[in-house]
């Protein structure tokens, strides 16, 4: 038995299971609920042109590799509190950046 290389969405999961919290993704489409860890922000800040403070929104970021192509519309159940998608943004280094409202 020798060390075995990880892999790059092994690393992906293992530092989101460690650092994340805990959530229910629930899709718009239907189908059964998919619990994961997500990197929760309650207060991004989403910046303007000139680095002014333009809103702030709730975002996750969900692995790709558990949640491949989430739609606005979809919801979150993150610390008991539920959250629809609102816009899918960047996609980087495993992780997809989604934009959150407060509701279902």
């Amino acid at each position: 038995m020798g060390w075995e290389r990880p892999t790059r969405e092994s690393v992906e999961r293992a530092v989101v299971q460690t650092v994340g919290t805990m959530a229910t993704y629930l899709p718009a489409a239907g189908g059964d609920p998919i619990a994961l860890h997500v990197i929760f922000e309650p207060q991004a800040e989403r910046l303007g042109e000139y680095g002014q403070v333009v809103e702030v929104r709730p975002e996750a970021g969900l692995l790709e590799a558990v949640v491949p192509e989430p739609s606005r519309g979809d919801r979150v159940l993150i610390n008991g509190d539920l959250f629809t998608v609102w816009h899918i943004g960047e996609r980087r280094a495993g992780l997809i950046r989604v934009a959150l409202r407060a509701g279902g």
